[in-house]
């Protein structure tokens, strides 16, 4: 018995043979079938995004490098609730009121000319309307602090007048009718009113070139509406709850956002640019 072991130790056990022939396999099989990538190989390759420094992956900074250089705009609503005719002049509950919808037009409009446009959704006038701007300016403040290239901030709201004839707020665009805007600035407790004065006076100027009639001037009221916010702090009111619907709102803003992609990006622009 002992000679039979030790004639069958003089050569490698079929175990180790077979463990031998799977690597030299396995090593014989990447260099057969490697291959580098090439543009056919690759376009099937999953995707990796690659964020920007501070963006998480995945959102649209990280998809697009080039935007780091696209100037932005934050659009907000101090009086989220309100509406329209024929919906109730504002919603109740802490729900957005149509007002929101316009702007969400006003950055989808932004967005399509090059501008980078962040719309803030939150309902500030909800549950102590009385409240509203100070609760808004604690909201967008945070996104100001952590928005590069932040070149304008702007308060969408509608406007609510008595005793005003029919058409009062309705100018035409394209022979439809539009919401006409009106330009706000507060000076109260506002250290940027100078600032916010020559941006308004830039856009209402932009208003009478390109869209004549559709402005209904710029006014300087002695209250807080948040201008010491940013340098272009602007507060819109786009119509009038009674004189407009939430469309010819809609088609104020997309004119709004032609005018300040052109005072924002320097570029020449031209009302029939605005996309229905």
């Amino acid at each position: 018995m002992v000679k039979s072991i030790e004639r069958e130790s003089k050569g490698p056990g079929i175990l180790f043979v077979i463990v031998v022939l799977l690597i030299v396999g396995v090593v014989a099989a990447r260099f057969i079938w490697y291959r580098p990538a090439t543009e056919d190989t690759a376009q099937n390759l999953p995707r990796v995004d690659v964020g920007l420094p501070g963006t998480p992956s995945g959102t649209p900074e990280a998809r697009t490098p080039n935007e780091a250089g696209r100037p932005a705009v934050i659009i907000y609503h101090a009086h989220a609730s309100e509406n329209y005719s024929p919906n109730e002049s504002h919603s109740t509950q802490g729900r957005a009121g149509d007002v929101v919808e316009v702007g969400a037009e006003l950055a989808r409009q932004l967005e399509a000319k090059g501008i980078k446009a962040i719309h803030l959704r939150n309902v500030n006038d909800w549950p102590r309307y009385n409240e509203a701007y100070q609760v808004a300016a604690s909201v967008v403040q945070p996104v100001i602090q952590s928005t590069p290239n932040l070149a304008a901030v702007i308060d969408i709201h509608r406007d609510g007048l008595a005793g005003k004839p029919d058409g009062y707020t309705t100018a035409l665009i394209n022979g439809e009718p539009a919401a006409k805007i009106l330009l706000v600035v507060g000076d109260l407790e506002n250290p940027e009113l100078d600032s916010n004065l020559a941006f308004a006076e830039q856009i209402r100027t932009g208003l009478n070139r390109l869209y004549p009639d559709l402005s209904r001037g710029l006014k300087i009221l002695h209250t807080e509406y948040n201008g010491h916010l940013h340098p272009n702090h602007l507060t819109v009111f786009m119509g009038d709850y009674t004189d407009n619907t939430l469309e010819e709102a809609k088609r104020g803003a997309a004119a709004l956002a032609a005018v300040l992609a052109e005072a924002l990006k320097g570029q020449g622009t031209t009302g029939a640019g605005v996309e229905g």
